[in-house]
Order: C-alpha cells, then sequence, then structure tokens
C-alpha cells in the first residue's frame, strides 16, 4: 500500500471501511502530501504485518483521525515510538492504542497534548526518553 494515495492533492475524504490490510507490511508515504484530506477513520485496518509507517501522513495538512483505537496493537517488535507530536482531538478513541507491545518499547509523548488514556496505557511501559517537550 505504499504511495497508494501519494499526493492525490484532489482528495478530501475516502471510505477505507472494506479494505482488507491484513498482509499489509508497508504503508510508507501512502497518504503522502494529501494536503486537502479531510478526515479518515483508520479503525478497521489491521496493521500486525506492517513493518514501515514512515511518512504515511506527511504533509497532511488539513487531516483529522477519527481514531487511534488499536493502531500499535500486537507491534511486539516495535521497540522505539516517538509519537510526541501528535495532537488528539476531544474524545478520540485510543483504545487498546498499544495492546500486546512489548514492555520494553521506549517511548516519547507530548506531556500536555497527550490525554491521560494514552499516558495510563504507557504506564506499563517503563522506558521513557525525553526532549524539552515529552512527558
Amino acid at each position: 500500500m505504499q504511495y497508494m494515495f501519494n499526493r492525490c492533492n484532489t482528495l478530501t475524504s475516502i471510505n477505507l471501511n472494506n479494505f482488507d490490510t491484513s498482509s499489509v507490511t508497508d504503508m510508507t508515504l501512502m497518504f503522502y502530501g494529501c494536503k486537502n484530506l479531510v478526515s479518515l477513520d483508520l479503525s478497521n485496518f489491521d496493521t500486525a504485518q506492517v513493518t514501515s509507517l514512515i511518512n504515511m501522513f506527511r504533509e497532511c495538512n488539513s487531516l483529522s483521525i477519527s481514531s487511534f483505537a488499536g493502531i500499535f496493537q500486537g507491534c511486539g517488535s516495535l521497540k522505539v515510538l516517538n509519537i510526541e507530536s501528535f495532537i488528539y482531538q476531544q474524545g478520540i478513541s485510543t483504545t487498546d492504542m498499544f495492546g500486546e507491545c512489548d514492555e520494553s518499547m521506549i517511548y516519547c509523548i507530548n506531556k500536555e497534548n497527550t490525554p491521560d488514556e494514552v499516558k495510563e496505557q504507557l504506564s506499563n511501559f517503563p522506558n521513557l526518553y525525553c526532549s524539552d517537550t515529552c512527558y
């Protein structure tokens, strides 16, 4: 699925509910440059086999993701995760965002922009690295 919607500048929304992503390993630059993409529901994405999300949403300036539920669930090999630039909207679902991840994972979050639910889920992971804005 890498580059699938790359630079689709006129794309404002897309229904991905029927996409079968259970065998997908690479989502690199999938939505890169979709500057007019406003909303995207990834709640049905199965990312268990995905090994690369590099720049998946780069330059998606208008994008509002409606759910982070289970987005990293089952990523047992994930070792380092920096999500300090994530901006969460009020009421966004983050249920099981890190389910079945390796507890040795090193993470970084922004203390002011991260919901308590995410902080609570990450309390199971003792390895935190920080920059000035990191929690």
